[in-house]
């Protein structure tokens, strides 16, 4: 092989080798990525449950947007975090609509796993968009959660009393955050408006001693 022959085809194997490498580097940092989100979902699904509040780890902002990121077009009605004694772990319950159709949610709180879902038909009165403009909660520019908390807190005496659990949920054309602490069997329940957060209402079992 002449010189001139020798130079054209190592010119070609390095074009080719050059070319090769982004797909080489692309699969290599696509199959990294997968093996990250594998990790993140085994790691979550390996959680343990949330037998007290304070073991659940998320926010109430990031329970919305789990639902709203995973069901874009319906709008939700109510959401709640509580215990549930048949489960015995805490758990969010989801209650949303489209235009035609209603929905239920419960997931872990811990893990996210779906616990149990259901869907039906609105009756005709409220099929259209009637039930999701009468009873969809307003999400939009709502107050941070922690503040929320802190207006309930300082809104009643609750010395002795443990954070139980929240719902989110309509009254009125408000949307309205529902804290509820126990102590013992006595519960105080605090409602506060999403959007000023303003204390609206205060149930106290201890005034009806």
């Amino acid at each position: 092989m002449t010189l001139k022959k020798k130079l054209v085809t190592a010119f070609v194997a390095l074009s080719l080798t050059a070319s090769l490498a982004p797909t080489v580097l692309a699969q290599s940092s696509d199959s990294s990525a997968s093996s990250t989100a594998a990790t993140a979902n085994s790691s979550e699904a390996n959680k343990p449950n949330a037998t007290t509040y304070d073991q659940v780890t998320k926010t109430a902002e990031e329970f919305i947007k789990f639902y709203r990121d995973a069901h874009p077009k319906q709008d939700l009605t109510n959401v709640e975090l509580k215990f549930d004694d048949d489960l015995r772990f805490y758990v969010v319950e989801y209650d949303a609509v489209d235009d035609n159709n209603e929905y239920e949610l419960k997931i872990n709180a811990a893990t996210n796993a779906e616990v149990a879902k259901s869907e039906q038909s609105l009756v005709k009165a409220k099929q259209g968009g009637v039930e999701r403009r009468e009873e969809g909660l307003n999400l939009e520019k709502m107050k941070d959660f922690k503040d929320i908390k802190a207006a309930a807190e300082a809104a009643v005496d609750l010395k002795g009393f443990n954070f139980d659990h929240w719902e989110l949920d309509r009254e009125g054309a408000a949307t309205v955050w529902t804290l509820t602490y126990k102590n013992g069997k006595t519960e105080v329940e605090v409602k506060v408006d999403a959007q000023s957060g303003q204390v609206v209402g205060i149930d106290d079992d201890r005034l009806d001693d």
